[in-house]
């Protein structure tokens, strides 16, 4: 892996800003606008390639815990979500980052079971697309886990056993067992919440992502270049905050534990001043880790942004100019004004 003096997401933000806020009960989140879109490849999402049948995800062989091949028969390529999950076959997966798939190509592509009680196939030995993308704190440990393995020179290894821990966690937790350990049951078990929630948070013109912020914490940031792609994806993505936001006794965010920012433009600038550490993608792209102190998280760039996922860093504790340890708090009265200047960049 090497360091990059020029920074891809920090030129991403440039050309966004922050809509105004939407909250209900322990969520809030500032819409990210874009403004101006740097030119890149056009791609789809995975759930419209595999509607159309221009792609399909299959095991490999017999079938391979850590692997999954996706197939792009059309014209356009297909992007697969970091922790998106895809359901059948022999156990239901999750990506382990995030991919693009060429037109005319097959990728062997990196991932972890979400369903560790089965290894038998269903009906249909291909997989179809589940309804989430997994939680926004299992990712960010997962995140962790292959920024590691990368920079050992490895494949984007998540720790399987790790992630399996992560899932058992919340399956346990359920009013009724879970006959195969599945994440898919422990995430229906919340659905009528997780219905309620997503009816306050609907995308707007021009949104490309959003900051959440859960009760007085900056949680991360999810955002994808392209406007049509983003609606397209908001409700699974959209899925990984609320579900953190309902079942709070496993998002890993006790008080007193990392980074606090005071605003979401903090939080943005910190990102955008942060290190990035870049290496080869699987398929097309450049795959790129934030290596700075206050954050964490990771995207992939292809010609443009297509994919970002950031996160404050749970390590990391935040200290005043006198030494004492301070914790910033989220304000802001929801105008989501737009600055006549790259904010993030202002010191």
């Amino acid at each position: 892996m090497t360091q990059s003096i020029e920074h891809p997401i920090a030129s991403f933000l440039d050309s966004v800003h922050l809509g105004p806020s939407q909250n209900h009960k322990q969520l809030t989140l500032w819409p990210l606008i874009r403004t101006r879109v740097t030119s890149g490849i056009p791609y789809i999402c995975l759930a419209d390639a595999l509607a159309s049948g221009a792609a399909q995800v299959d095991e490999i062989g017999g079938g391979s815990v850590p692997h999954v091949a996706l197939a792009n028969r059309g014209s356009t390529s297909v992007l697969v979500l970091f922790g998106e999950e895809i359901v059948g076959a022999k156990q239901n997966r999750v990506a382990n980052a995030s991919f693009m798939v060429a037109p005319k190509s097959r990728v062997v592509l990196d991932v972890s079971c979400v369903e560790q009680g089965r290894w038998s196939s269903r009906p249909s030995a291909s997989f179809s697309m589940g309804e989430q993308v997994l939680s926004s704190s299992l990712r960010k440990d997962m995140a962790a886990r292959v920024r590691r393995s990368r920079s050992a020179g490895g494949s984007f290894d998540a720790d399987q056993g790790a992630v399996w821990s992560g899932v058992s966690k919340r399956v346990e937790t359920m009013g009724s067992p879970s006959r195969t350990g599945a994440y898919r049951d422990y995430a229906h078990s919340l659905g009528r919440d997780l219905e309620e929630m997503a009816r306050h948070f609907q995308p707007i013109e021009g949104q490309v992502g959003f900051v959440a912020v859960r009760g007085d914490r900056v949680d991360g940031v999810e955002a994808v270049g392209d406007s049509a792609v983003y609606a397209a994806v908001h409700d699974r993505l959209l899925r990984a905050y609320t579900i953190d936001a309902i079942d709070g006794t496993h998002a890993g965010s006790a008080p007193g534990q990392g980074v606090e920012f005071l605003t979401p433009e903090d939080f943005l600038r910190a990102i955008a001043n942060s290190g990035c550490e870049r290496s080869p993608s699987l398929g097309q792209g450049t795959d790129l880790r934030l290596s700075g102190e206050s954050v964490g998280g990771c995207a992939l760039e292809c010609g443009d942004i297509v994919h970002l996922m950031a996160f404050p860093n749970p390590a990391h504790t935040v200290r005043s100019s006198n030494g004492g340890v301070w914790r910033d708090r989220t304000t802001g009265n929801g105008s989501g004004r737009i600055r006549s200047r790259p904010w993030w960049r202002c010191r």
